[in-house]
């Protein structure tokens, strides 16, 4: 299953970057707070602007380890741009999610184990973004992850550079 999404994620992002003309490509490196298990996360976007209102924006994080749980997660989210004058934009997001925890432990006898559990979802939250010059944008994301077996909010902050 996971192979599946991670194929889908692939073709979007290659149809949707070849639709995509100069000034309409994101890079986002981005910072992000998962609650599940209290970890933080290093990661990347891109966004592919569909319209002057609609865009679509795959990212990748991994997550630092914090007691035993590393994880790493995929999303491809929507978003519908509501410019708010003429540097502020706010932007409901929903979309796919998919994570993967990593448990590592030592049993009392001193033995090891992984234990790996992969969740696939859902996202809805909402973003802000604030442009500082032409091609750079500070942002900010609240996520909210409809997961198997957990929910979680994953908060996110990054800066956009647009070519």
């Amino acid at each position: 299953m996971k192979k599946y999404f991670l194929t889908v994620i692939v073709a979007l992002t290659t149809l949707l970057g070849a639709q995509a003309e100069p000034g309409d490509v994101t890079i986002v490196p981005q910072l992000s707070f998962a609650t599940r298990h209290a970890m933080v996360g290093l990661g990347a976007q891109a966004q592919f602007d569909l319209t002057n209102e609609w865009r679509i924006a795959p990212d990748f994080f991994y997550y630092i380890r914090n007691n035993d749980v590393t994880a790493y997660g995929a999303d491809v989210n929507v978003h519908y741009m509501i410019p708010r004058g003429e540097k502020f934009v706010i932007y409901p997001l929903a979309g796919l999610a998919y994570m993967r925890y990593k448990i590592q432990k030592v049993d009392d006898e001193g033995d090891k184990y992984d234990d790996k559990h992969d969740r696939i979802g859902a996202n809805i939250g909402v973003g802000v973004q604030y442009q500082i010059k032409d091609e750079m944008q500070l942002f900010a994301e609240e996520r909210f992850q409809l997961l198997k077996d957990f929910n979680q909010s994953v908060t996110v902050l990054g800066v956009r550079f647009t070519f």
